[in-house]
């Protein structure tokens, strides 16, 4: 038997997962029992807290097609006539798609456009190798990184200065792990890889990697997957 492992993150969340090495893998299984459980009063809080309840209400009340194509209606006229949109979104320059403001917003290191050191690049790398090899010692046999690019980075590259975080750490020559990069495939065809109303990938964009990562599996000598 061989042990595959994909370490998969979305570019937004990259550099936060990458801060320190990975050193603790929950099992997705049905055998797996989770010793550790919040206290009744945080289990409240989250229950009760606002934020959640509003969301919950929301997906409930809102979340299907009459109402959303309503709501898309409603967002539509606000930004034509009002030039107002969500505080968590950002308009492209053509008006055609929206995109998550953590992707935009340049202050924070969410964003495509926030500024990346290359000591920070290669603090990134060593974590990443750090990571491989403690995956390694609890018995992964392959291991493969793939980061998923923010839709800013793939619609809206004029929007500022790209930092380029995917092909500089991908590239960089110290990277002991094979990439499944898909940054390329979706700026050849950038408008079907996402939705038009959120930051989420199309079906399209998401076969385009599931075949990647299939390539991986199943192709043992292949390195990376460009």
């Amino acid at each position: 038997m061989t042990n595959i492992l994909v370490i998969e993150s979305v570019e937004r969340a990259f550099r936060s997962h990458f801060q320190r090495p990975v050193d603790r893998i929950v099992a997705d299984t049905a055998t797996f029992t989770a010793h550790a459980r919040p206290s009744l009063m945080q289990q409240l809080d989250t229950w009760f807290s606002s934020e959640a309840i509003e969301g919950r209400l929301d997906v409930v009340l809102f979340y299907f097609s009459p109402v959303q194509r309503l709501k898309e209606w409603k967002a539509g006229f606000t930004h034509r006539v009002f030039g107002r949109v969500n505080e968590h979104a950002t308009v492209s320059a053509d008006g055609k798609h929206v995109v998550y403001y953590l992707d935009t917003d340049s202050t924070m290191s969410f964003s495509s456009f926030a500024d990346l050191a290359d000591e920070e690049v290669e603090n990134l790398v060593s974590n990443i190798n750090a990571s491989v090899s403690g995956l390694e010692k609890m018995g992964f046999d392959r291991i493969a990184l793939s980061v998923i690019p923010n839709k800013a980075t793939v619609l809206m590259p004029e929007y500022g200065a790209y930092n380029r975080l995917i092909e500089r750490v991908y590239g960089h020559p110290e990277l002991r792990v094979p990439c499944i990069d898909v940054l390329q495939d979706y700026r050849r065809s950038p408008e079907r890889m996402y939705l038009r109303g959120d930051s989420h990938w199309t079906c399209e964009g998401q076969y385009i990697w599931l075949e990647k990562v299939n390539r991986f599996i199943n192709l043992p000598d292949q390195e990376d997957l460009n």
